[in-house]
């Protein structure tokens, strides 16, 4: 299918929208693999389509496909530096990469072009607990649920935090 199917690039992209369509159907359904082979065909056709080159990146995380991650975000950033979101996943792979500093660096660009990014405010969090500075992740867990009061992940990690003081 992938190779017969959908394999017109046009002005309108057709192909690549069904494509990145039967990806998020995959993913939705917890199957990386058929999700990342439609995710990247849809930037095979579309390749300057950032928002399938970002979910690709994301879907290349959870295959821990790590360096692909790494240049599908460079690439993203290079063709948009102000992509707030590619900021926070590439500053996530730099972390799982090992590189904690680096992945801070992309969480602040990533606040600093959208402060309510809800993503961004929740791995800034992580990180300040990874370095044990609770009040710190407490103030970004605060602004979370500010935002997104019923954000289950924001609840449990205050929760927690709370039980410790």
């Amino acid at each position: 299918m992938l190779a017969e199917i959908l394999v017109n690039q046009e002005y309108s992209n057709s192909d690549a929208w069904a494509a990145y369509r039967i990806g998020q159907a995959f993913e939705s359904d917890g199957k990386l693999q058929q999700s990342y082979k439609f995710y990247a065909k849809a930037t095979t056709l579309a390749e300057y389509n950032l928002e399938f080159q970002n979910k690709l990146g994301s879907i290349q995380v959870a295959m821990q496909k790590l360096s692909d991650a790494k240049n599908t975000f460079e690439f993203i950033l290079s063709e948009n530096p102000l992509y707030a979101s590619a900021h926070v996943n590439y500053g996530y792979t730099l972390l799982l990469l090992g590189n904690p500093v680096k992945a801070e660096e992309h969480y602040d660009i990533a606040l600093s072009l959208n402060p309510d990014q809800v993503q961004a405010l929740l791995n800034k969090a992580g990180l300040h607990l990874l370095k044990e500075e609770r009040e710190q992740a407490l103030i970004f867990i605060e602004r979370v649920l500010e935002l997104e009061p019923d954000n289950i992940q924001a609840i449990n990690v205050r929760d927690r935090l709370r039980q410790q003081y």
